[in-house]
């Protein structure tokens, strides 16, 4: 076999490009009440009522965060931060274990030079790198460090941020609309008649115990189920993912390629951050603690 290596790097692109491609899609608010008084369209209303019957993994992480919610008293805001706290700590045990992984391939440099140098004499370049790669392979897993081992953390953190980060939105997306809303709703359709079954059929999409997201945030961002106004949450997520990225490789020794990956993933931060801008401001609840956390294990 011929190991491939796959860097940590390599999934925060793929993390936001799903991110950025959810940030276009249609956000509904319910399929019988617009949001801000805008009418939603059949395609739209079709995405909402799919949302609202989300199930299984999904459905568990919106119906822990309401329990928390409840449970606890919290704002909305400081409910999705503390939840984003207890994921990573989850996931503390794959880290930990990724790094002592590492650590034990950092010893084993001299053994996997020894196997470079010694397949030099391969005179075809594909077929030398392939050799290298493959004695690389069988030295680690020889010492107990099995190649893929050294991104366990990642594996497991990448699916669980997308699961966290879809399932706030779809949250978002079906909050239990405020009164003011609903009145808003009844006011555009003409008739009290109208407006309750408006009312009615939001709710009866609407995810149990979402009322407070309206109203939710604190500061700036009060509304976590609208766009930051001033677009400084997606600035700041930016900004820490950025320096996140960067503090993964300082002091340590990283081959050319590795070095050009993260300057590639840098670069596809800084140009998806007008996507994710128009993301929910309850969405970076998450997102933000989640890259700031992630700041500080590096």
């Amino acid at each position: 076999p011929v190991w491939r290596p796959f860097p940590p790097a390599t999934s925060l692109p793929l993390a936001m490009a799903g991110v950025a491609l959810a940030a276009r899609l249609p956000r509904p608010r319910h399929a019988a009440l617009g949001r801000r008084g805008l009418v939603v369209n059949p395609i739209s209303a079709f995405t909402s009522t799919a949302s609202a019957q989300a199930w299984g993994p999904t459905a568990a992480v919106q119906s822990a965060l309401v329990s928390l919610h409840e449970a606890s008293g919290m704002p909305w805001w400081l409910t999705l931060v503390t939840g984003t706290v207890a994921v990573r700590l989850a996931l503390l045990p794959a880290v930990v274990y990724q790094q002592r992984q590492q650590s034990r391939f950092a010893h084993l440099r001299p053994l996997l030079r020894a196997v470079a140098d010694s397949c030099k004499h391969i005179p075809e370049r594909s077929k030398r790198q392939a050799a290298t790669l493959s004695g690389m392979w069988r030295v680690s897993v020889s010492h107990g460090v099995h190649p893929l081992s050294l991104f366990s953390g990642v594996l497991v953190q990448l699916p669980v941020f997308l699961l966290c980060v879809i399932s706030v939105r779809r949250m978002i997306n079906l909050a239990v609309p405020a009164p003011g809303e609903t009145a808003a709703a009844a006011a555009a359709a003409g008739s009290a008649d109208a407006g309750q079954a408006a009312a009615a059929a939001a709710a009866s999409q609407a995810v149990p115990g979402t009322e407070g997201l309206v109203t939710g945030g604190m500061a700036w961002f009060q509304d976590l189920t609208a766009a930051d106004p001033v677009a400084a949450l997606p600035v700041l997520t930016m900004g820490a993912f950025l320096v996140a990225t960067e503090a993964s490789q300082r002091g340590r020794e990283a081959p050319p390629w590795l070095e050009m990956l993260r300057r590639r993933v840098q670069d596809v931060g800084v140009v998806a951050l007008p996507a994710i801008a128009s993301l929910p401001a309850g969405v970076f609840m998450y997102w933000l603690p989640n890259n700031v956390l992630s700041l500080a294990q590096n």
